[in-house]
């Protein structure tokens, strides 16, 4: 399984700092108690992951999304570094609630009954939602249809350097004129998705390497200065007209038509997926999704053999959670889940509640 990936870069201590906090501690005749994780920060070491902080202090991997989202000065999941301070919230070594996270407020989830639709459970759009999701488009990628090769690629930089970074300046080549001040996306195709159904392909996900903007035009190109990058940036690397994160639209509970489709992955290579992870599904454009549809998951159902007669027996399907569309592309579109009480895999369903149920007797929790 995939997890997300830190940096090796190493912390290092001299002899003399580790000989004075052990005189310290001495002096003062009693160990030094470790931070409390859910009312301090916790500090980065080498080798520490999201998905192993997750799995140590909140006793589940796959709540890594927690973790991120209560910390804005992470810029991808992917890239943690020794000596980082990051908060981890309520639930961390079984405690019970923090009241900040140094930079988004906390709030205590705690499990309640309901009655009634479960595609109505868990499905708002808070502001810690929307900040996840504006997070994702603006540092993680999006998705471009197969064969999209953008509008420019980065020629390179005047300092000879093969990786840049912020505030590097690069030559770059642009298929139409750009203006002075234009704000460029530079990303870089990575895998291909495809539905787990027909195999069709639905496009390419594209990691997002970081933000540049027109410093002037030469008859070489057009010179930019890189204003954020999140991953390193390479000759080569794909470049478009840089469009802002829109998360000002409202929930859909029955979108305009009916949608029907299924999970296609889980975005960072993860086998499952739980509450606020990013998934991509096999609807888009094409099928008039728009932003802001609630679709209900429906576990992909599984077959067991009769004991008696040795036929095969489906198992009835079940609702295990909702998805909210948040990015919608020509064939695929990226989903926020929200409210599972299973894990969700490729290959269940996505559907609109106004979509056509064939067993709707067997979707029960």
């Amino acid at each position: 399984m995939k997890r997300p990936m830190i940096d090796d870069t190493t912390l290092t201590k001299t002899t003399l700092s580790w000989a004075l906090a052990l005189f310290l501690t001495l002096l003062s005749g009693s160990a030094v108690s470790e931070e409390d994780p859910a009312t301090n920060p916790y500090t980065v070491n080498k080798g520490d992951t999201l998905w192993d902080l997750s799995d140590k202090y909140l006793e589940n991997p796959r709540r890594w999304p927690d973790i991120w989202e209560r910390n804005a000065h992470i810029n991808s999941p992917h890239w943690i570094y020794p000596g980082d301070k990051v908060w981890l919230g309520p639930g961390a070594n079984g405690s019970g609630s923090a009241t900040s996270s140094g930079g988004l407020p906390v709030v205590k989830l705690t499990p309640q009954a309901h009655t009634g639709p479960a595609v109505r459970q868990g499905a708002q759009l808070s502001d810690s939602k929307k900040h996840l999701i504006k997070s994702f488009l603006e540092k993680v990628g999006f998705i471009v249809d197969d064969g999209f090769e953008g509008d420019g690629i980065v020629i390179g930089s005047p300092t000879k350097r093969y990786a840049l970074g912020q505030h590097d300046t690069a030559l770059v080549r642009f298929k139409t004129p750009l203006p002075k001040g234009a704000i460029l996306s530079i990303f870089r195709n990575g895998p291909q998705l495809t539905d787990p159904e027909s195999d069709e392909s639905l496009g390419t996900l594209a990691y997002r390497l970081g933000t540049a903007r027109v410093e002037r035009n030469t008859p070489e190109g057009p010179m930019v200065r890189i204003l954020a990058s999140f991953q390193s940036i390479h000759p080569g690397d794909l470049i478009a007209r840089y469009h802002p994160a829109n998360t000002d639209y409202e929930l859909l509970a029955n979108p305009p038509v009916p949608l029907e489709g299924h999970i296609v992955g889980i975005v960072g290579g993860m086998e499952e997926g739980g509450t606020n992870q990013v998934v991509t599904v096999g609807v888009g454009r094409r099928d008039k999704a728009v932003q802001g549809s609630i679709l209900s998951i429906i576990q992909r159902r599984t077959t067991t053999e009769d004991p008696e007669t040795k036929e095969t027996v489906w198992y009835p399907s079940k609702e295990i959670g909702q998805a909210i569309l948040f990015h919608v592309g020509e064939k695929a579109s990226f989903a926020l889940l929200a409210g599972t009480l299973e894990s969700v895999t490729r290959g269940d369903l996505v559907q609109s509640a106004n979509s056509a149920v064939s067993d709707e007797s067997a979707f029960v929790r």
